[in-house]
């Protein structure tokens, strides 16, 4: 996912520069809501490898040098973890629309919809870390 992120990345700057032999506000826009979205490819990746790691320390060797941020100590930290990740990756997907789509009602449905995914995963990791 890394290395197709750098790919993502390659091809939005050749795109909106090389390509286009302009340099506007049109390529400007285009190239924002790509590397937005690229963002998004790197996230994705780091969720990816972060979860790999837990699971690797939880159920493989509990021993790895890891800081102290990235200590996982049972499945309910990686959840939390992974439910923190989806909410940023969910908030830069909604941005590249908001970039792409520029206003209006559909934004505002959208946004609706991301506000109500995000406040529902807000409240499932305040409930749980209640319990705690």
């Amino acid at each position: 996912m890394f290395i197709f992120g750098l790919g993502s990345v390659a091809t939005a700057v050749y795109k909106a520069t090389i390509a286009s032999n302009q340099f506007g506000l049109g390529q400007t826009k285009s190239l924002s809501i790509s590397l937005i979205q690229s963002i998004d490819i790197f996230l994705l990746a780091t969720v990816l490898y972060v979860i790999t790691l837990g699971l690797y320390e939880l159920f493989i060797n509990q021993d790895l040098k890891l800081p102290e941020w990235l200590v996982v100590n049972s499945l309910e930290d990686l959840e939390h973890r992974l439910f923190g990740v989806i909410a940023v990756i969910i908030s830069v997907t909604f941005l590249g629309k908001l970039v792409e789509l520029g206003g209006g009602q559909e934004i505002l449905q959208i946004g609706i919809a991301v506000g109500i995914v995000l406040i529902s995963i807000a409240t499932v990791q305040f409930v749980a870390s209640r319990k705690k």
